[in-house]
């Protein structure tokens, strides 16, 4: 049920609220949030375990037909466990500065330090299409 929930959320509901004839562009969405950590995410250049289970983060992406100020929260727990809404049972796991994100089929996303956003991003095909899903860090609320 979990792995239905995620290819809806992955792949039909965005097909369905984009079409095929709109045209997405790869936007950074990260760096535009009230939330964003200019400066930490400028150390995710140097990706390591420390940063994700250190900070929180936030998850971007046209993928989602309504997307919170902040992203989607999203933190990565020391036993490789992922707290989300959209990655519920995933792990995640760095494989030589990689974070890879994965279930018990398989890898779901694999993302990397994009200098021009300032976040780690992951391309995601929508039909005919790629958009970037963005994870950056944000600072947790006051």
């Amino acid at each position: 049920m979990e792995r239905l929930k995620f290819y809806l959320l992955m792949f039909v509901l965005p097909a369905v609220v984009f079409g095929d004839g709109q045209s997405l562009d790869r936007s950074c969405l990260a760096n535009q949030a009230p939330a964003y950590d200019a400066q930490k995410n400028i150390e995710l250049t140097a990706l390591n375990r420390d940063m994700l289970v250190g900070n929180k983060f936030g998850l971007f992406s046209f993928v989602y037909p309504a997307l919170p100020k902040n992203g989607y929260p999203i933190e990565f727990l020391e036993d490789g466990k992922i707290e989300a809404m959209q990655f519920g049972r995933s792990r995640w796991e760095l494989i030589q500065g990689e974070l890879h994100l994965t279930d018990d089929h398989g890898v779901l996303q694999v993302f990397t330090y994009d200098s021009r956003c300032k976040s780690l991003t992951s391309p995601v095909r929508l039909s005919d299409q790629t958009v970037l899903m963005e994870l950056a860090i944000v600072r947790p609320p006051n």
